[in-house]
């Protein structure tokens, strides 16, 4: 938080999206390709964050300066290793949640928890017994499995 003329703003910026893996490339390639550069280049950046990774899609938050924030989500809009990508949330945040890492990767399975609620926040419904979540319940249960560091519950 920063106090200016008795009102607090938010200093720090999370965006978190969602994408379908493109089918070629290979975990190595996600190791090697993605998670390493990001996280030398996120390091340089002042970016923290986490990317889950699944046979058929990706789950990222970038945490920062708003800008630059923005900037590496376009660059990864663009990227021929993502299609379909949905942003899910971008917001001011009071702190990182993810302080300790510039990316911190979660390999993750299509049928875990993360992999689940992936699949069901297109829908923005998530049925439990008799709980039903929507969009913003589903994306709160994604961000805290994620800090949790486990794509299975």
């Amino acid at each position: 938080w920063c106090r200016r003329r008795n009102a607090y703003h938010l200093v720090m910026h999370r965006l978190a999206y969602r994408s379908t893996r493109s089918r070629s490339l290979s975990d190595d390639q996600v190791v090697d390709g993605i998670v390493l550069p990001a996280m030398e280049k996120n390091r340089r950046l002042d970016i923290t964050g986490c990317l889950w990774c699944g046979k058929s899609n990706f789950l990222q938050i970038l945490e920062g300066d708003r800008e630059t924030v923005r900037s590496l989500f376009k660059t990864i809009e663009n990227d021929a290793r993502h299609h379909d990508v949905e942003l899910l949330e971008e917001r001011g945040i009071a702190e990182r949640e993810f302080s300790r890492f510039a990316m911190k990767l979660i390999r993750g399975d299509e049928s875990d928890e993360i992999g689940a609620l992936i699949r069901q926040f297109g829908y923005a419904t998530d049925t439990r017994g008799d709980e039903t979540m929507n969009g913003a319940g589903i994306l709160q249960r994604l961000v805290a499995l994620l800090i949790a560091g486990r794509g299975s519950a």
